[in-house]
């Protein structure tokens, strides 16, 4: 079976407010939480919904899967540690080692440099 869509999205605008904050923990900031709930209404009015997600766990990327407004009941998701801050090349590794998902379409949550670097890889 061919994956006939993959869709890669960068984590929502985080919030920088508390600089003691350790980066994996930073939250969403009001503007990164309209952001993700705009990103899910676009998904549902395209009829590009994932059945599968692999998502950083970091919290914004978290908070950004939770944001799209999606229903849960509709895709498998799985919070990946090896996302965090991954290169091109990791998550393409990542992604084999976890081979084709069951259901698609697939979506990719993470961090750049990574993600966009994968546009272009």
């Amino acid at each position: 079976m061919a994956l006939e869509h993959l869709i890669l999205l960068r984590h929502a605008k985080s919030s920088w407010q508390d600089g003691r904050m350790a980066d994996h923990e930073r939250p969403l900031n009001d503007r990164g939480r309209r952001a993700a709930k705009a990103i899910g209404g676009i998904l549902r009015v395209k009829k590009i919904l994932p059945a599968t997600i692999w998502s950083s766990d970091s919290l914004r990327t978290r908070e950004t899967v939770t944001g799209l407004g999606l229903d849960d009941d509709t895709y498998d998701v799985e919070f990946l540690d090896g996302f965090y801050h991954a290169s091109a090349n990791k998550i393409l590794y990542l992604c084999a080692q976890k081979g084709e998902p069951k259901n698609g379409p697939l979506m990719l949550v993470g961090h750049n440099p990574g993600f966009e670097d994968l546009l272009f890889h």
